[in-house]
């Protein structure tokens, strides 16, 4: 009897140290988050696409496996479908009661226009942002689509950490995780309004990289690279 209490104890100790340690690898990567986009704002029509994405980022921003000190950022971006002309826009918002205007600039990367304004809008669940587009005036109002999602951006990385601990333990090191990580909300397609959470984990020269269903919490892909 007393070799099944034993056992049975040294069982429990067992389990409750695995967990320990999923939850300690999981700690670990979050203190080394490079970017994290805890909130977005989105109108979208048959012919615009606009978001608002905020959360905070890392100064000097490069994926080099190093999570320096964090700053506060608000993107806007102004997609226009089937438009390859270019554009002169300027914007208008108030957020937080401060008022913010400017030319958005082109971003090379899919011919959107955005500026960042540098500021905390994590709060934020509707804004309205006035554009003019070659001299025409367009009012948006966006809406917050992550505010009833069941999943979490911590969730999400959570959900990460556990699907790649035996990976990230492996560059964890005197109880430091030897890495950075990205909380990012994506879509599918501007125009679909389909998005989720991917969360990208870089580990020494390996990077894990995985998509999260927001509503379930499903993993619908992931790569080792």
């Amino acid at each position: 009897m007393k070799k099944i209490v034993f056992y049975s104890i040294l069982i429990l100790f067992a389990c409750l140290t695995c967990i320990c340690c999923v939850d300690n690898t999981y700690n670990l990567v979050r203190e080394n988050i490079s970017e994290y986009r805890k909130n977005i704002l989105v109108y979208s029509d048959d012919n615009y696409f606009v978001s608002l994405m905020s959360g905070y980022r890392e100064n000097n921003y490069a994926k080099d496996g190093i999570s320096n000190e964090k700053l506060d950022f608000t993107i806007i971006s102004l997609s226009i479908n089937n438009a390859d002309a270019k554009h002169d826009i300027y914007y208008k918002t108030t957020i937080n009661g401060i008022e913010y205007n400017g030319k958005l600039i082109n971003n090379p990367y899919d011919n959107s226009y955005i500026i960042d304004i540098g500021t905390n809008a994590t709060e934020t669940t509707t804004v309205d942002i006035q554009f003019t587009i070659d001299g025409q005036t367009y009012n948006f109002t966006l809406n917050k689509i992550n505010a009833d999602w069941e999943i979490s951006g911590d969730q999400a990385l959570k959900i990460s950490c556990q699907n790649f601990k035996d990976y990230i333990r492996q560059s964890v090191v005197d109880n430091k995780f030897n890495g950075e990580c990205y909380v990012k909300v994506v879509h599918n397609d501007k125009f679909s309004n389909q998005f989720y959470w991917y969360v990208e984990i870089l580990a020494g020269k390996n990077t894990y990289a995985i998509i999260i269903d927001p509503n379930t919490g499903g993993i619908l892909a992931q790569n080792i690279s």
